[in-house]
């Protein structure tokens, strides 16, 4: 393949514009073709996570109907909620136990209660 004198000149000439504002804080790449994967800036509200921990339980059955591993989600929800009950929470631990919920409903993606959950898992994380 081969560019006309044209296409060179044009490529010679690109310019990035880039508007920086201050928005408090900033996580993740900036630029194009750039990917980050589970970049988490601050703290989970354990109170919001165990709210959805106990409707995530009354939905198991149509979960587990959707194909989600039941073993998975229950190990997960008795995790954030014993967590939970201590004085002082581990976020890391709370943080993995949302984690190991989205992996577990990432296989029944198509169902409209497991992404209706993955939606308010990513709102936890990025609260």
């Amino acid at each position: 393949m081969s560019f006309s004198n044209d296409e060179i000149a044009q490529a010679k000439h690109v310019s990035n514009f880039f508007n920086l504002t201050n928005n408090g804080s900033f996580a993740g790449n900036f630029g194009s073709s750039n990917t980050a994967g589970n970049i988490t800036v601050g703290d989970v509200s354990v109170e919001k996570t165990v709210d959805l921990a106990k409707q995530i339980e009354q939905l198991l059955p149509h979960l587990t109907s959707a194909g989600v591993s039941e073993q998975a989600l229950v190990s997960s929800l008795s995790t954030i909620k014993s967590e939970a009950d201590k004085p002082h929470p581990s976020q890391g631990v709370v943080k993995a136990a949302l984690t190991d919920i989205r992996n577990a409903l990432s296989g029944a993606a198509g169902n409209v209660i497991a992404t209706g959950i993955l939606a308010e898992i990513a709102k936890l994380f990025t609260s």
